[in-house]
C-alpha cells in the first residue's frame, strides 16, 4: 500500500528551486503547468515571422534594430492600424 507524504514548502522556496533548473527543465516545467504552451509557442513563432516580414516590407531589418527601436516599430504599426 502506497502512502503520500505532503511537505509544506513556501511558494518563494519553490520559485527559488525552479530558478535553479536548467533551461530545458524550466521549459518542461512550464509545459506541464501551462497545457496550452505549445499553441502559445506556435503563435509567438507566427508573430515573429510576421513582424520580420512587415519590417522587411518597410525596408527595416528586424535583427538590426535595438529593443527600443523594435518597440517603436510595433507601436507605430499598432497606431497605423487603429487609424485605418
Amino acid at each position: 500500500m502506497e502512502s503520500t507524504v505532503l511537505l509544506p514548502i513556501p511558494e518563494d522556496q519553490i520559485i527559488a528551486l525552479a530558478q535553479q533548473l536548467t533551461p530545458r527543465s524550466k521549459r518542461a516545467l512550464l509545459q506541464r503547468m501551462i497545457p496550452e504552451m505549445e499553441a502559445l509557442d506556435r503563435l509567438v513563432g507566427y508573430g515573429e515571422q510576421r513582424i520580420r516580414a512587415i519590417g522587411a516590407s518597410m525596408g527595416t531589418e528586424w535583427e538590426l534594430l535595438s529593443e527600443d527601436e523594435r518597440m517603436q516599430l510595433v507601436d507605430q504599426l499598432i497606431h497605423e492600424n487603429s487609424h485605418s
